[in-house]
């Protein structure tokens, strides 16, 4: 299972939330996610007052794997003209 995260942070007293998801964002666990969006914040933020509020953590499920090509895209030579009209 995988892992989704919302962690609460304030920059300069102004509450926000950003979302964290360890399909998209190497991360092993809470402790890592809040790590990685503390140090977004003070990159993004360098001069600003930056505090964690809160987390909260949810399991969701892995993303699919071998599910292929959604769209496979026509070889541009051997295509019918008027199934495109």
């Amino acid at each position: 299972m995988a892992m989704y995260y919302e962690i609460g942070v304030s920059i300069e007293k102004q509450p926000s939330i950003v979302t964290v998801d360890s399909n998209a964002t190497p991360v092993k666990d809470w402790k890592e996610a809040v790590d990685h969006v503390m140090r977004l914040a003070k990159l993004f933020y360098p001069n600003l007052q930056t505090e964690f509020d809160f987390v909260k953590e949810y399991e969701i499920e892995d993303e699919p794997s071998n599910l292929g090509f959604i769209f496979q895209p026509q070889d541009a030579t051997t295509y019918d003209k008027e199934k495109l009209l």
